[in-house]
């Protein structure tokens, strides 16, 4: 960050300017990667399939940045892109015959992963007294 001068009155509101620089997208995306990877291991209930994802939204990213959502903050772009490939590719989500297992059975499994997540979180917190 730095400033530089506005222009007009120096004693009226604005007239110091902050310049903020610009950031490339993947230094915007960087500090939400580990909190993606949490996502993804709680939806698949595997690190591995997780990584799985967020190894195919990263690469979706680079190989089309134009079509990265650009009128949202950053980190809601990237869940948004996950959300996309998780629901469309289902790595993880086969039955014993190696069958897909539905769009409707996968996005079940999802909520219920998650909600056992959030109760562990909850305990924890119980636990720790916040």
């Amino acid at each position: 960050m730095s400033l530089h001068w506005g222009d007009g009155d120096p004693t009226k509101k604005g007239f110091f300017q902050e310049i903020t620089p610009i950031m490339s997208l993947g230094q915007q995306l960087a500090p939400h990667l580990p909190f993606l990877r949490r996502y993804g291991r709680a939806l698949t209930g595997s690190q591995s399939h997780g990584d799985k994802y967020v190894r195919a939204t990263l690469e979706a990213i680079v190989a089309a940045p134009e079509q990265f959502p650009r009128d949202v903050d950053p980190r809601l772009g990237l869940y948004r892109t996950f959300q996309v490939i998780w629901s469309s590719a289902n790595y993880d989500e086969l039955d014993d015959n190696g069958a897909d297992g539905g769009g409707d059975q996968a996005e079940a499994i999802a909520r219920a992963r998650l909600a056992r997540a959030a109760t562990g979180r909850d305990r924890i917190a119980k636990f720790a007294g916040t």
